[in-house]
């Protein structure tokens, strides 16, 4: 099983599930009617483990069938799987059936649940804490026939020792910040390729005012970044960091420019959040599209290099 297990990490398209009948090791328990994950945890399978126990050795996937049945795992008749699964190859026999030894996160108990399931919307696989906690869900082989993704399991990339809750503010800012992108875009596709007046909106109103005729008290507004792109995006919300609920800066510097002409567009910030979290780090999305979570000392000198004020808003002259 190890060997298909490493064959298959090569593999990005749907993997056909391959075992080999030598290797399975045989469970048997003293009762027939006596519960699965009893059973397996007399033949020392552990019910539980925690992240920090997952090694170079395993390796993460997602099955292909999500409605199978899975018997002696509480409900018999339309088990759904959870979403990921991590497993060291290790398959082991009860009665007649052959199962494949696998764990997935404890969604009721662990406080980086919303996390994991955050991350793993936007990425191929979910951010762990090492107290992560992984529940036992022996998977019948004869019901797996594809795995629709896998891949090697890496300690250090996927196992963090943020906070929960600065994790998770993180990662749906950084969400914010790819779907401010994607407005970008197509506010770029209907105006020649070039970035609106990349002037920071102080208040909804500024926003609100780019296009919304009419405002209230005669109230005149200057044209803004956010303003621009407002209507390219899904939701009023995207353009708010959704813990400080501050409107994200863009890079005034970009004012007007075309996108083709911008040097350095992996480097170049496009929008990013005003101030960095309780952890010290700043999300940033840059020209290219990409968005990273930096330190607040390379935040820092990065800005000095683009010669963006402190405050993120241009000197008045």
């Amino acid at each position: 099983m190890k060997q298909f297990l490493s064959m298959a990490y090569k593999s990005t398209f749907v993997v056909l599930l391959v075992f080999v009948q030598s290797n399975i090791a045989p469970v048997q328990a003293d009762n027939p009617q006596k519960n699965l994950l009893v059973a397996f945890k007399s033949r020392g399978v552990p019910v539980t483990i925690s992240a920090g126990q997952l090694t170079t050795d395993w390796c993460e996937f997602i099955v292909g069938d999500p409605g199978a049945s899975l018997p002696g795992l509480g409900n018999d008749n339309g088990y759904t799987p959870p979403t990921l699964y991590y497993t060291n190859g290790d398959v082991r026999s009860y009665g007649s059936q052959s199962y494949l030894v696998a764990y997935h996160l404890q969604k009721s108990s662990d406080p980086n649940f919303r996390a994991v399931q955050e991350y793993y919307m936007n990425q191929s696989a979910p951010l762990l804490l090492k107290d992560s906690l992984l529940v036992l869900s022996p998977l019948p082989l004869s019901r797996i026939q594809i795995f629709n993704y896998i891949e090697k399991f890496r300690p250090t990339a996927e196992i963090v020792t943020v906070p929960s809750k600065i994790l998770f503010v993180r990662r749906l800012s950084q969400s914010n910040l790819k779907q401010i992108f994607t407005g970008v875009k197509n506010y770029l596709l209907d105006n020649d390729g070039k970035l609106p007046l990349m002037i920071p909106a102080k208040s909804t109103d500024e926003i609100m005012a780019s296009f919304s005729p009419g405002m209230p008290d005669g109230k005149t507004f200057p044209e803004t970044a956010q303003g621009a792109i407002f209507p390219y995006v899904k939701d009023i919300v995207v353009l708010f960091q959704p813990a400080t609920q501050r409107i994200y800066l863009p890079n005034y510097q970009l004012s007007a420019k075309s996108m083709k002409a911008i040097k350095n567009p992996s480097h170049t910030f496009l929008f990013y959040e005003d101030a960095p979290d309780s952890d010290g780090m700043r999300n940033v999305l840059y020209v290219d599209g990409h968005v990273a979570a930096i330190t607040e000392s390379e935040f820092q000198k990065q800005r000095k290099a683009q010669d963006i004020s402190k405050s993120g808003f241009p000197s008045k002259k």
